[in-house]
């Protein structure tokens, strides 16, 4: 187990973490290390404490936990809400990848992208609402209407463009 001091204010809030979870201090810290390190249970356990020989064995009866499934799950999600991108940054982003592309930069030829920037356009177009996959209009006509023919010509002359 990792050494903890009394001092130590992070050590007491784990404590905190753990007693209210019903987990141990070496199970919060694994799901802390297998979120980090991408999924390797093995280094997340020996991070945790456990010893080598026993790293696998240890990992494999954490990952069926519920509990320690139920904070994974709650780490997870609270990992993704902090990469939330906002729409502000998502056109930066694609500015700069367009410059890039414009400059030449990323080929081997030393000349603009113009696919990728291309492409790139199409995105920020759309993203901004300036793209209409599908062109539609509708109007709408007023008319007392007696005959099937009648209809026939309103819809003729109504569906010609403009």
């Amino acid at each position: 187990m990792p050494k903890k001091t009394t001092n130590d204010k992070k050590s007491d809030i784990y404590e905190d973490f753990c007693d209210q979870r019903g987990l141990n201090y070496r199970k919060v810290i694994f799901v802390e290390h297998y979120i980090r390190n991408g999924g390797n249970g093995r280094q997340a356990a020996i991070e945790a404490g456990y010893a080598e020989k026993s790293a696998d064995a240890q990992a494999s009866v954490m990952l069926v936990n519920p509990k320690v499934r139920k904070l994974m799950k709650e780490r997870m999600e609270q990992k993704i809400d902090s990469i939330h991108l906002t729409y502000e940054s998502k056109l930066q982003s694609l500015h700069e990848m367009f410059k890039l592309a414009m400059s030449g930069k990323n080929t081997k030829s030393g000349k603009a992208d113009l696919q990728a920037a291309k492409s790139i356009i199409s995105e920020m177009n759309k993203m901004q609402g300036h793209y209409a996959a599908d062109k539609r209009w509708t109007t709408v006509v007023n008319a007392d209407i007696d005959k099937t023919e009648d209809v026939e010509e309103l819809i003729h002359m109504y569906s010609k463009p403009i």
